[in-house]
């Protein structure tokens, strides 16, 4: 599973990345995607998103309503309901890990996920519920 390099006599095992791993997003909804004036479903989401990734094998691009389909959530999911509602969806997830939230995800914002997947800590959880409540 990591490249292992050999310097001096000792093998060293380096961490990084392997760009030929499988990389697994999926974009949460709850009813569909709700923008000012329409809701779209996931079958929607999905023909307007299905070219996004067509060059790119190693992308196991998914969107899911969890209004039927089922999905076990975790627990910064669970943060994010309890002090967002329903306003924290969707979620968008790179190899499991939560990335973002309250908004559909563009394919550039993709990318940058998988290249530098960097998780949603609490105090964003609660810094974007704290401007949801001052925009209600």
């Amino acid at each position: 599973m990591f490249p292992v390099c050999r310097q001096a006599g000792y093998v060293t095992f380096e961490i990084i990345k392997n760009i030929h791993m499988k990389n697994k997003i999926r974009v949460i909804f709850e009813g569909g995607f709700k923008s000012c004036c329409n809701v779209f479903s996931a079958d929607q989401l999905k023909v307007f998103t299905n070219s996004w990734f067509d060059k790119y094998p190693d992308i196991d691009f998914d969107i899911i309503d969890i209004e039927y389909t089922p999905w076990k959530s975790e627990p910064m999911a669970e943060f994010a309901y309890k002090h967002l509602k329903k306003e924290a969806f969707p979620l968008t997830y790179c190899n499991d890990i939560l990335v973002s939230l309250a908004h559909f995800p563009e394919r550039d914002e993709i990318f940058e996920h998988i290249k530098n997947t960097v998780p949603l800590t609490e105090d964003q959880i609660l810094k974007q519920a704290e401007e949801v409540k001052q925009n209600l």
